[in-house]
């Protein structure tokens, strides 16, 4: 089959692409950038057939190969200013959508679970839950699945996927959250707060998901969440073992993390300097809320290949073959 994929060049489109070469898929790799700088990016797939490159900018009018039966939509945008997360997350999603419902492709759209908000008094998240986004990010991410979900309405054939927070190897060091996370409890600087729910997802089960809902006959217009949560304090505990740390991870309640803010926040401001610690860093480490997985596993073939605790220790050994920890 002939698929494209938008953000091939992206964490999670390299991974895609790779994933549905090695299946037997012809892969269009949809990216701004020219044609020999994307194949570097595919080392194990530069003399393989299977790959082709389309450089366009999604952010404007484009059409698609009369041969594309479905478009994977992962480019997206997040560490930007307003104008450009309307641009990449809104604007791209609706000409992807536009383009596919002209060319009668499906169209498997990578949201994200944040659109849901922050504000919401639900622990238990599924696809049900009533979507109030907080912040530019999450605004523009949900303006773009109602964007596809107005297509579905024209004939758009589309499903979309939320995961959580998506880790794995391959992200910019520099800007991989969960690497950090590993350095700062490796380094024993890390101190759990609370009873915090980790909400996250490896980019495998993301790329297994993807493909499971773009090849099964599904509803229409579907929303499904993937997700494996695990508490702080379990997932500090696994990775304490990776790395034979004896110690438990220091831990305190949320009270005393909120004084603690509260004076670090205070320090920082009359010194005149970038605060360590914030109040929605806090919250998000001391959050309670679980994305719940239960319809993406009711209603569609896909299970996880490992439970999430297997799945940190095969994560913390790969970061350290990889030679980042």
């Amino acid at each position: 089959m002939k698929v494209a994929v938008t953000g091939a060049t992206g964490f999670l489109g390299k991974h895609l692409v790779e994933s549905l070469v090695e299946k037997g898929h012809h892969v269009l790799a949809i990216s701004r950038r020219r044609r020999e700088d994307v194949l570097e990016l595919f080392p194990s797939l530069n003399n393989s057939s299977g790959v082709e490159t389309l450089q366009i900018d999604i952010s404007s009018n484009f059409s698609l190969p009369k041969d594309i039966q479905i478009v994977f939509h992962c480019a997206g945008v997040i560490d930007k200013d307003d104008k450009s997360l309307r641009l990449g997350n809104v604007t791209a999603t609706e000409h992807v959508a536009k383009a596919c419902l002209d060319n009668d492709s499906i169209m498997i759209h990578v949201s994200s679970a944040g659109v849901v908000g922050s504000d919401t008094d639900h622990t238990d998240i599924d696809e049900r839950t009533p979507c109030s986004p907080n912040n530019a990010y999450e605004k523009s991410k949900y303006e773009a699945e109602e964007i596809v979900q107005s297509y579905v309405e024209k004939g758009l054939n589309a499903r979309i996927l939320r995961p959580t927070i998506i880790v794995g190897v391959g992200r910019d060091p520099h800007k991989d959250s969960f690497l950090h996370l590993l350095k700062s409890i490796k380094s024993r600087k890390y101190i759990n707060i609370g009873n915090g729910t980790y909400n996250i997802i490896p980019i495998r089960e993301v790329v297994r998901a993807l493909e499971i809902i773009a090849f099964t006959n599904l509803p229409n217009g579907e929303v499904y969440i993937i997700n494996s949560p695990i508490s702080f304090k379990r997932f500090c505990a696994i990775v304490n073992q990776q790395f034979c740390i004896h110690n438990r991870t220091m831990a305190i309640p949320f009270w005393i993390g909120f004084v603690l803010t509260s004076l670090i926040q205070g320090f920082s401001l009359l010194l005149r300097k970038k605060s360590p610690l914030t109040f929605s860093r806090l919250f998000a480490l001391t959050n309670q809320r679980n994305f719940s997985s239960n319809k993406l596993l009711s209603m569609t073939s896909y299970q996880p290949d490992f439970e999430v605790e297997q799945w940190v220790a095969v994560l913390c050994q790969k970061y350290m073959d990889e030679g980042l920890l």
